[in-house]
């Protein structure tokens, strides 16, 4: 995708921090999706989708979703998300449509604190049923 496709902004800023991250094996970045949050004027929504083939189930995007809330939490995007959400959308055919959302973003550090263990438990397991986009 051509810089000049991007509609938002913030999707082009956050792409380029997702590009350099550094996923588990077996793990890559396919797109982020930013929607307004509707109960929370001025805040926002992030989608990161991931391609993980070898995937079975949202538990094992934890890793990876939290190694991207880590990146989110420090940028400026981070101030204003409400909520991150992961997904495997990015697999051709995943085999599931559930994602880890973490709906209380800003309440959560996402620095290592207290434990990568503790932070891994912090993701919810979702639906597409209950998505907003």
């Amino acid at each position: 995708m051509e810089a000049a496709d991007y509609q938002n902004p913030d999707e082009k800023q956050f792409t380029a921090v997702m590009l350099k991250l550094q996923f588990p094996a077996g793990t890559c970045f396919f797109a982020v999706d930013i929607v307004d949050a509707y109960d929370q004027p001025g805040k926002v929504v992030v989608y990161v989708d991931l391609t993980v083939p070898d995937s079975t189930g949202p538990d094992d995007l934890r890793p990876a979703a939290t190694d991207v809330a880590h990146a989110l939490k420090s940028t400026e995007l981070g101030l204003r998300a409400a909520e991150l959400s992961v997904t495997n959308w990015g697999a051709n055919h995943p085999p599931y449509r559930a994602f880890l959302s973490d709906k209380k973003f800003q309440s959560h550090p996402w620095n290592g604190s207290p434990s990568r263990q503790s932070e891994l438990a912090l993701w919810e397991v979702d639906s597409c049923a209950t998505c907003a986009r």
